[in-house]
């Protein structure tokens, strides 16, 4: 199932896809044989400095890239994943196989969303050996968890959590200390001395105290709301995402089970899943986590649970469970596909700039930036990229987030960086109104000259520009779909919206039409249709209508940009 999950093509474009800028700073610093820890790649805050504490993640993804490509990176990322999960099921399996198995069914649905490539994965397979350890050494002594102490040096070179390997550390030591209370004991000893030494070895890296101390203070300037740095209940208010449903049952049936058979749970299993509820609650991007610091714990108080089941029963319950994890499966074959492969949706929009010696200043939004850069650099830097933590937090509250809210400071910006072109994802950006998109398709001081399912570009309306603008001016009129968009359901919408925003109303009606083919009964693209008939009169318009007040309330939330009535 996790094989099911995580090898699908690698999309380098969108919101969160971190790879693009991997993969370059990997190849920045094999090149030049130093730690990165300024942002040269933007050209707005080339000299800002930042902890790069990804850095040997970065070098490792590059080279391995380098070797095997994307589809070695999707090779890579899965048998990380599968060794690290692996490594805590096989351990509880000695106690119970079905109740691993079975934990295993709901918890490998929390970590659907994310299986990407990113160093994070490192993590997962750090933290798994940490707990595998301890926990051996909590059973007998072995002198394998000396191990630990140039692991965790590894860990903080590799990824950020490696805080957690600290943290279940300590928490082992005070279980030890909770049972014995006698600090001279050869297992306490040797704990306390692995924790001293592994808290030493956070300042083997490069910003040495810095860098040790990077994960208490990396949030306190990080000026762009990212969704998986929220809160679960305000991530969960705003993206009723299928993995969180999981998660809720999961951490539900860990905390009754917690309280029913506490006399049976360790102390150290009981510290274990108060800590990582308590991370995954902090932030969503920390449920994987979750996944690994409880599934002991969750495995135990299934057993406890189910222990008396006879072996019919549990293979019911079992064959129940897979059912029940269908619509998880099915949601990410559509969200992610299945196999190898890479998603670059936005490729051509590059060549496009190259092949006609499109010059900067370039002006991108930040879903774009990690894939721009890959493409552009050195030849071109970008405005802004998708890593918060390597600009100053003012950039966004000051300068990005104005510009994005407004197109007057859209333009004051512009004047201030001299842009020439602006390079625009559009993709879940035209769903309401959007000062940017709208206004620089009104001002005469801008042209559109490309458009695809993802990439709107504009260049500035002067002399020097002239000849590209001839040869490539986009309207209404002139635009020509490409056929392919046709059978895709989400790129209609995308196109639908974009379309809206830039008052190309006919575009929409077109739009809308199609995608009703797929969705009949979609509400947003019937009142579009509906309102363009009635502009057009339309002998269709009291069809439509019909449908609409049928099957729509009439407070379906519709567009903030009025479409002609």
């Amino acid at each position: 199932m996790i094989l099911l999950y995580f090898i699908h093509p690698i999309p380098l474009q969108g919101l969160n896809v971190d790879l693009g800028h991997h993969l370059l700073f990997g190849k920045i610093m094999i090149a030049g044989q130093k730690i990165l820890d300024t942002n040269l790649v933007s050209y707005t805050h080339s000299d800002f400095h930042f902890v790069n504490s990804q850095w040997l993640s970065q070098v490792v993804i590059y080279l391995w890239h380098n070797l095997f490509g994307f589809n070695g990176l999707i090779v890579l990322s899965s048998f990380l994943f599968l060794t690290a999960f692996l490594l805590i099921f096989l351990y509880s399996a000695k106690e119970n196989f079905n109740s691993s198995l079975l934990v295993s069914v709901f918890y490998i649905q929390l970590i659907i969303d994310r299986t990407e490539v990113k160093p994070e994965i490192f993590s997962w397979l750090f933290m798994s050996v940490f707990l595998l350890i301890l926990y051996k050494f909590r059973k007998s002594y072995t002198k394998l968890i000396f191990i630990l102490i140039p692991l965790q040096i590894l860990w903080i070179n590799f990824h950020i959590f490696y805080f957690v390997g600290n943290v279940l550390l300590l928490l082992f030591l005070i279980e030890e200390f909770t049972i014995r209370h006698d600090i001279k004991s050869e297992k306490f000893k040797t704990l306390l001395v692995v924790n001293l030494f592994s808290g030493l070895g956070l300042l083997i890296n490069p910003w040495f105290f810095r860098g040790a101390a990077y994960p208490l203070y990396v949030l306190n300037d990080y000026g762009y709301k990212v969704i998986e740095n929220l809160n679960f209940f305000t991530a969960f208010s705003l993206h009723r995402d299928i993995t969180f449903y999981y998660y809720i049952f999961c951490l539900i049936v860990l905390w009754i089970g917690i309280l029913k058979y506490r006399k049976k749970l360790s102390v150290v299993n009981i510290m274990l899943s108060a800590f990582f509820t308590f991370m995954s609650l902090y932030a969503v991007r920390n449920i994987p986590m979750f996944v690994f610091g409880t599934f002991i714990s969750m495995t135990g108080i299934v057993r406890n649970a189910v222990g008396s089941f006879s072996k019919k029963s549990m293979q019911i319950i079992f064959f129940t469970a897979l059912l029940t994890v269908i619509p998880a499966i099915r949601w990410n074959f559509e969200v992610h596909g299945f196999g190898f492969g890479v998603i670059d949706a936005a490729q051509e929009s590059v060549d496009f700039i190259k092949n006609n010696h499109l010059t900067g200043p370039i002006y991108n939004n930040y879903n774009i930036g990690n894939y721009l850069e890959y493409r552009i650099y050195p030849w071109q830097q970008v405005f802004v990229d998708g890593n918060p933590e390597e600009y100053p937090g003012e950039f966004f509250s000051k300068i990005y987030y104005p510009m994005e809210q407004s197109f007057t400071n859209f333009t004051s910006v512009s004047d201030k960086y001299n842009f020439n072109l602006v390079y625009y994802d559009h993709v879940n950006q035209a769903t309401d109104a959007n000062p940017v998109l709208s206004g620089l398709m009104a001002s005469p001081h801008w042209k559109l000259i490309y458009l695809n399912n993802r990439i709107v570009i504009f260049i500035k309306n002067i002399p020097k520009n002239k000849i590209v603008i001839d040869n490539f001016e986009i309207s209404q009129d002139s635009l020509v779909i490409n056929s392919s968009y046709l059978s895709d359901k989400n790129t209609l919408r995308d196109l639908s919206n974009l379309f809206r925003v830039f008052g190309w109303y006919q575009k929409m009606y077109d739009m809308d039409m199609e995608y009703l083919k797929y969705d009949p009964e979609n509400c947003v693209a019937l009142r579009h249709v509906v309102a363009v008939m009635k502009s057009q009169g339309h002998p269709l318009q009291k069809e439509y209508s019909q449908k609409f007040i049928s099957r729509c309330s009439p407070s379906v939330p519709g567009p903030s940009q009025k479409v002609p009535q």
